[in-house]
C-alpha cells in the first residue's frame, strides 16, 4: 500500500522468522514433523551436519593450503559454530526475554513504533543487504583459487565446482553467518526496547510514586530483573560475537599490512565486506547496550533530583532510591561493562593488538 514499508523489520517476530532461517527454532507449518520432540530431533541433527561440514571442510582447506587465509578461517568457523550451539540451546531465553519486554511496554502503553529507533531498522537491513555483495566476491574469490582442488585434493568438472561452492556458500551463510548478523539485530532491538521503557518510566515516575508507590517499585525491579536476566542469558553470546569481530579485524588488518600476499581483488573484497558487517553489527550493540545504562543512570538521577527538590513526598521517593541502581548496565560475559566509551575503547584496544601482533609476527 502507498506510503507503507515493503521491507521492514520492526518487531521481534520478524528477527525470530530470520532465526528460523538458519534452523534455530522450530520451524513451523511442518506437516511431516508432527511432535516437539521429533523437531527438536530434527533441529539437532541439521546442527550436527553443519557442524561436522564446516569443520570437514576447513580442516581439508588447513591440510591442502597451510596458509594464514586457511588457518584464519578455521579460527573464525570455530568461534562461529561455537556461538551457533550457545544459540541453539538458549534460543526459548530469547523468546522470554522479548516476551517480558513486550509485556512492560505494553503495560506502560509505549505504542509500538516508539519501542525502537529507526536507525536500529535502518542497521539492520544494511547488514542483510551486505550478503549480496559478500556472497558474490566470494564465489568470484573461491573459483579463482580452485575451491574444488584445495578442499578436496584433486580436480574435477567445473559445473561440478559451481555446485560445490555454491553448497558450501549458502551453508556458511545460512547456518555460520546469519546466526552472527541476527543475534546483533535481536540484541540491538532489546536494548533499545528496554531504554524506552526506562523512559517511560521515568517520565510517569512522579505520577507513580504520588498515587501508586507499591506497583512503582514492582515494575521496577520488573526492569531491573529483565535487565539483569537479559546480562546472564545472553553476555556470553555478547562476549562470542565481540570474539568473532576480534577475528576478522585480525584478518583485515593482516590482509591489509600484506595485501600482494594474499591473492586476488576479489579475495580482499569478500574480506573488506565481512569486516565491514561485523562492526556495523558490533557497534550498533555496543550503542543500543549503552543506552541502557545511560537509562538507568538517569531514572536514579531523576529520583535523586526529585528527593532533594522536596516537593514530592520523601518517604516513597526514599523507598524507591533505596532498591533503585544507578550502576545497572550489560556486559561482555560478566567482565567488561558496556558503557559510552566501550565501542571506541574496544576497537581502539582491538585494532592497537592486532598491528602489535602481526609486527611481532613480522620481526620473527
Amino acid at each position: 500500500m502507498k506510503g507503507k514499508s515493503v521491507w521492514k523489520i520492526a518487531s521481534y517476530d520478524d528477527i525470530f522468522s530470520i532465526f528460523r532461517l538458519s534452523a534455530l527454532i522450530e520451524i513451523k507449518k511442518r506437516p511431516n514433523v508432527d511432535k516437539i520432540g521429533n523437531k527438536k530431533l530434527l533441529l539437532l541433527t541439521v546442527n550436527i551436519i553443519e557442524t561436522i561440514l564446516q569443520l570437514t571442510t576447513n580442516i581439508s582447506f588447513v591440510i591442502q593450503s597451510k596458509t594464514f587465509m586457511s588457518k584464519t578461517n578455521m579460527s573464525m568457523t570455530i568461534i562461529a559454530l561455537t556461538h551457533r550451539w550457545i544459540l541453539y540451546f538458549r534460543i526459548g531465553r530469547l523468546h522470554s526475554l522479548s516476551k517480558r519486554a513486550t509485556k512492560l511496554s505494553e503495560e506502560l502503553s509505549i505504542p509500538v513504533g516508539d519501542r525502537f529507533n529507526k536507525w536500529a531498522d535502518m542497521f539492520a537491513k544494511l547488514n542483510l543487504l551486505l550478503y549480496i555483495p559478500l556472497a558474490a566476491v566470494s564465489f568470484i574469490s573461491l573459483h579463482a583459487i580452485h575451491f574444488r582442488d584445495m578442499v578436496f585434493g584433486y580436480d574435477c568438472d567445473e559445473l561440478l565446482s559451481v555446485i560445490l561452492i555454491t553448497i558450501f556458500l549458502i551453508s556458511l551463510f545460512v547456518f555460520m553467518l546469519l546466526p552472527l548478523s541476527v543475534f546483533s539485530m535481536y540484541y540491538t532491538y532489546l536494548c533499545l526496547n528496554l531504554r524506552s521503557i526506562m523512559k517511560q518510566f521515568q517520565q510517569s515516575l512522579d505520577v507513580l510514586l504520588k498515587h501508586k508507590p507499591e506497583y512503582s517499585l514492582r515494575l521496577y525491579l520488573s526492569i531491573k530483573g529483565l535487565v539483569v536476566n537479559m546480562d546472564s542469558d545472553l553476555s556470553l553470546l555478547m562476549f562470542t560475537t565481540s570474539l568473532y569481530n576480534t577475528s576478522t579485524m585480525y584478518f583485515g588488518v593482516t590482509i591489509w599490512l600484506h595485501s600482494e600476499e594474499y591473492g586476488t581483488l576479489s579475495s580482499l573484497s569478500s574480506i573488506w565486506v565481512l569486516l565491514t558487517m561485523s562492526y556495523i553489527a558490533f557497534i550498533s550493540m555496543g550503542i543500543s547496550a549503552s543506552f541502557v545504562h545511560e537509562a538507568a543512570s538517569d531514572v536514579y538521577t531523576e529520583a535523586e533530583k526529585r528527593l532533594n527538590n522536596g516537593n514530592r513526598p520523601a518517604e516513597p521517593l526514599r523507598q524507591f532510591l533505596k532498591v533503585a541502581d544507578k550502576e545497572l548496565f550489560l556486559t561482555v560475559w560478566r567482565i567488561v561493562p558496556i558503557k559510552r566509551n566501550f565501542i571506541l575503547g574496544t576497537i581502539g584496544t582491538i585494532f592497537t593488538y592486532c598491528i602489535l601482533l602481526e609486527t611481532v609476527q613480522d620481526m620473527y
